[in-house]
């Protein structure tokens, strides 16, 4: 089964829900939207079976979201990092994650 988790990246002044319906008309299947970044990371991690990949795409080397005219800190490494500690606490989550 496929699942796609959709959320937002640097939308600054744009309609996040135009972007995001734009996307959708693209794509086949069920997708999920979510426009809080962190809080799709946490699902995306915290949903995934063992037999699944998890990709967070998008920001790379950036620690930062632009929302309107604001911009606000924002980590994927160190969210994903939050989350697999938090789901998996016997693990190293550093090496699970890809640069």
């Amino acid at each position: 089964m496929q699942t796609i988790l959709y959320y937002n990246d640097n939308p600054r002044t744009e309609s996040q829900e135009r972007i995001i319906e734009d996307v959708k008309q693209n794509l086949i299947g069920a997708v999920q939207v979510e426009y809080d970044r962190s809080s799709a990371i946490s699902l995306a991690i915290t949903s995934a079976e063992s037999s699944d990949t998890v990709i967070i795409a998008g920001k790379g080397h950036e620690n930062y979201q632009l929302i309107g005219n604001k911009r606000y800190f924002f980590s994927d490494k160190l969210k994903a990092q939050e989350m697999l500690s938090k789901t998996f606490p016997n693990k190293d989550p550093s090496r699970s994650l890809a640069s």
